[in-house]
């Protein structure tokens, strides 16, 4: 009986301490977000930023990791959706900057097509980011 109530209590401890990432982690990974976005890799700063944005825990206070971009200082997680809509704008300017190039008509239309959806993602980020935005000045840009 012992043996299966230490074994019970390891398994909730080791599910209860899931891998939390630090505050520093999550400042790294917004910062690789920006260098990748600053290179024109949106797809990989898409990622970078979506692990901050999402990152929930008990263990950390994530609207206390702040940083400033530009003229704005807010939390670091209300920051990385934005640049995540930013990145998908990015990328639909591209996808619609390549359609001119392209005679075939349906190419044309299928960039568009992809353009559009980019467009609706890029949208319902920064719908997302002025809706729980704590800083007047994100909700603005937004």
């Amino acid at each position: 009986m012992l043996a299966w109530l230490t074994i019970a209590l390891i398994a909730a401890v080791s599910v209860s301490t899931r891998y939390v990432p630090t505050a520093e982690q999550l400042r790294a990974a917004f910062d690789q977000g920006q260098r990748f976005y600053a290179s024109g890799a949106y797809d990989q700063a898409i990622e970078r930023f979506q692990l901050v944005a999402d990152s929930r825990s008990d263990l950390l206070d994530e609207k206390a990791v702040r940083v400033v971009v530009g003229e704005v200082d807010a939390p670091q997680d209300e920051v990385a959706r934005y640049q995540i809509g930013n990145a998908y704008f990015k990328m639909a300017e591209e996808a619609l900057g390549r359609t001119g190039g392209n005679r075939d008509r349906r190419a044309r239309e299928a960039q568009r097509t992809a353009a559009d959806s980019l467009f609706d993602r890029a949208t319902g980020q920064f719908l997302e980011t002025e809706r729980a935005a704590t800083v007047p000045q994100l909700r603005a840009l937004a």
